[in-house]
């Protein structure tokens, strides 16, 4: 139970990083 509460969190983290690279990128490219 435990475990799959932070496996949800870690995924979570990664899609949030991702998302936040796309922003800067799309910033860089759009700027």
């Amino acid at each position: 139970m435990q475990n799959e509460a932070n496996e949800g969190l870690r995924s979570e983290l990664k899609r949030n990083e991702k998302s936040e690279k796309l922003r800067s990128f799309e910033a860089l490219f759009l700027a």
